[in-house]
């Protein structure tokens, strides 16, 4: 099963971003900035490396994380090389499988949980042709709890893992439990893709997908990969799920004990994220997203917003 860290969701070292962690791992041990400070600087530093990277021939052999990710990063601070990104996307689409997904490379032969990736960074562009194959397809996906017999191992025999099998969401490919970051990335897509007009499929999907990621929260906020709870032991949450998860739940519910929680914890972790950079482009993608969801809940006093 692929490990739910955000560096399976942004570049790994041997990708054409991803050795420049290293050289931002070193730029930010030596800076000395303040916390308010950082974020801006950082998102600049990071912009201007990816745009480096990328161009000027982004190919059509990168991942689908890749695209879709720098699409986001890039979105603000160079608009006009995000939308060769998307572009991209398009083109990758109608070379896929057929479905209205995403494969992970071209040399997959099926889609995957990157497809709300796409969708999420092609949501700006209102394509709703491109759009609707894509969230028809990603409706159709669920984790194997939504199976009846899944549903029936988990609830009354298999009893190591602690959480309500009457709640799914996404998996990370077809055929296998749900997971907290493809879930969340499809909480977010589906959020994004029907917010003018939501099914109501979409609207149930949501609602499972919410209460999943609330159920299989760890016990004191956060969340790890897949459930909070192992053997009767309480698992220690993890920085990527948890970030993402906060993502996909902004504005859903406001005050939330678990939501404030979490939020402190991540808070914590801040010096230790400014350490060692795991994903530069994850890294920038999260810091922009956190700043808008900073000033949402400064402005309500408190987690909150709307759907």
């Amino acid at each position: 099963m692929k490990k739910a860290s955000f560096s399976a969701i942004g570049f790994g070292a041997d990708s054409p971003a991803g050795e420049v962690s290293f050289s931002l791992r070193r730029l930010t041990e030596q800076r000395r900035v303040s916390p308010q400070d950082m974020h801006e600087d950082r998102i600049a530093e990071l912009s201007i490396e990816l745009s480096n990277r990328l161009f000027p021939a982004p190919s059509t052999e990168l991942d689908i994380e890749t695209i879709a990710l720098s699409a986001l990063a890039l979105s603000d601070y160079n608009p006009e090389k995000a939308k060769e990104l998307r572009d991209l996307l398009y083109r990758t689409q109608e070379k896929g499988d057929g479905g209205g997904g995403w494969r992970p490379r071209p040399s997959l032969p099926c889609s995957s949980w990157v497809t709300s990736l796409a969708m999420i960074a092609l949501a700006m562009d209102g394509n709703q042709e491109c759009l609707g194959k894509a969230l028809q397809w990603l409706l159709a996906q669920a984790g194997r709890e939504s199976s009846f017999w899944v549903w029936l191992r988990f609830r009354f025999l298999d009893r190591r893992v602690h959480f309500n099998p009457r709640f799914y969401g996404w998996p990370w490919t077809e055929g296998t439990l749900s997971w907290v970051v493809p879930t969340a990335f499809g909480i977010m897509a589906t959020r994004l893709c029907t917010a003018c007009q939501r099914p109501r499929e979409a609207a149930q999907r949501l609602s499972s997908a919410v209460k999943m990621l609330y159920d299989r929260a760890c016990p004191n906020g956060g969340w790890n990969a897949g459930n909070g709870v192992v053997d009767g032991v309480a698992l220690l949450p993890r920085l990527e799920p948890t970030a993402i998860a906060l993502l996909a739940l902004k504005g859903l519910s406001p005050r939330s004990p678990l939501i404030a929680a979490s939020l402190q914890w991540v808070q914590q972790q801040a010096a230790a994220v400014r350490r060692a950079v795991e994903s530069f482009v994850g890294d920038l993608v999260l810091l922009r997203l956190w700043r808008g969801y900073a000033k949402s809940e400064s402005a309500v006093g408190g987690p909150g917003g709307s759907a």
